[in-house]
């Protein structure tokens, strides 16, 4: 069976199983095109993509577009889930809007030094995903997890494949595999990602990509970074790279640590086994600077600067604003573990501490969801696809 691209319209809900099926893509035309439903859930699954043809944003492999934003209003979401994406080094998901989705249990394969993911918040040069305010804990995001990413790329260093965010997107990585790849921020446009939580990602190399010179790539916005674990080998620097791009007006627009209307929302690192953080900011005259735009845990927290890990017994009783403390003994959110999973408490004002951060459920509550209703009997799954 061939077709020439597959578009879920935004009046339907509807889940698009695959059963195994094979889709190839030879042209440059996304295989399936969602348009998100305002009355529910729409997924695919169960589909093997791969591809023959080119295809960079916003044309890849499954394109999801229409979504809307709102931290307070429950929203149409999707989901894409247990598939595999195979390419030599070309895009999987683009998602180019701001909403609700889980992206989880599918394993992407690829050979380059290519974007596989393309997360776009807005349309290019859009300012609406830096004026509007961030819902952090909360499903008001892109989710991806329980995924597996591969780049069979031969060589290292800087030949790591990306998952990219840009356009005032915000993402939540948590509990994937990532091998020779990058989660990269992107800065160099008009305006950066904007929002990003990244924790309990495994980060490795593979037999044949031997080195990488970082994992995170962050260029823009602000979040999270915590309880990442690192696989053994020649991993370089193996950084947290925190880079202000060229060419930004002004030139501190967007930089790590800024949020909503270019005030300062500090970003926070714990628990992180990545040995450094690389400030790369000549290009802002280094306006990136630790204990203000970034905090990172220190095995001697007092109050002053940093951040502390452990139980909420041993937080320091005075503090400075700024500073945070990861309660290791409080909070319930990874459902599938007994006992607290931690929380994040933030120093507001002087020697006044507020709890700012829980991490959203685990796993996401979509993964038991469905999309939508149907009757009778289901057609057979369609074989031999290919989109041309």
């Amino acid at each position: 069976m061939s077709w020439n691209a597959l578009s879920i319209p935004s009046t339907k809900r509807i889940t698009l199983d695959g059963n195994g099926a094979n889709v190839t893509r030879s042209g440059s035309t996304s295989i399936v095109s969602i348009t998100v439903n305002s009355g529910g859930l729409t997924r695919v699954t169960n589909f093997k993509f791969s591809t023959t043809g080119s295809g960079y944003a916003p044309n890849m492999m499954v394109k999801v577009s229409g979504c809307t934003y709102s931290t307070a209003t429950p929203l149409a979401s999707f989901r894409i889930d247990h598939n595999t994406f195979n390419s030599n080094d070309l895009g999987h998901i683009f998602v180019g809007c701001q909403g609700r989705g889980l992206v989880d249990h599918n394993t992407f394969t690829w050979a380059g030094n290519n974007e596989v993911i393309h997360l776009w918040g807005s349309s290019a040069g859009s300012d609406t995903g830096w004026t509007d305010d961030v819902a952090p804990g909360t499903d008001a995001a892109v989710y991806f997890e329980d995924n597996s990413f591969r780049n069979t790329i031969t060589g290292g260093y800087y030949l790591g494949g990306k998952m990219l965010m840009v356009y005032g997107a915000r993402a939540v990585y948590r509990f994937n595999t990532i091998e020779c790849a990058v989660i990269d921020v992107h800065g160099n446009t008009p305006r950066s990602g904007r929002w990003w939580e990244l924790y309990q990602n495994r980060f490795q190399l593979t037999p044949t990509c031997n080195n990488v010179d970082k994992w995170y790539q962050i260029r823009g916005g602000s979040g999270y970074i915590f309880q990442d674990s690192i696989g053994s080998g020649n991993l370089g620097a193996g950084t947290i790279t925190f880079w202000q791009d060229n060419g930004k007006s002004p030139s501190t627009q967007d930089h790590v640590g800024l949020g909503k209307n270019q005030v300062q929302h500090p970003a926070y690192i714990w628990q992180s086994q990545t040995p450094a953080i690389n400030e790369d900011d000549s290009a802002c005259g280094n306006c990136i600077n630790a204990n203000r735009d970034y905090y990172r845990d220190t095995a001697s927290f007092n109050g002053t600067t940093g951040m502390g890990v452990g139980p909420l017994a041993s937080r320091p009783a005075t503090c400075t604003v700024g500073v945070a403390y990861w309660a290791t003994d409080q909070g319930e959110w990874w459902a599938s573990r007994s006992g607290p999973d931690g929380q994040l408490y933030t120093c507001t004002s002087t020697n006044a501490w507020s709890l700012s951060y829980t991490p959203y459920i685990y796993p996401h509550p979509l993964q038991s969801g469905t999309g939508g209703t149907t009757t009778g009997t289901p057609p057979p799954s369609p074989t031999n696809l290919k989109v041309s």
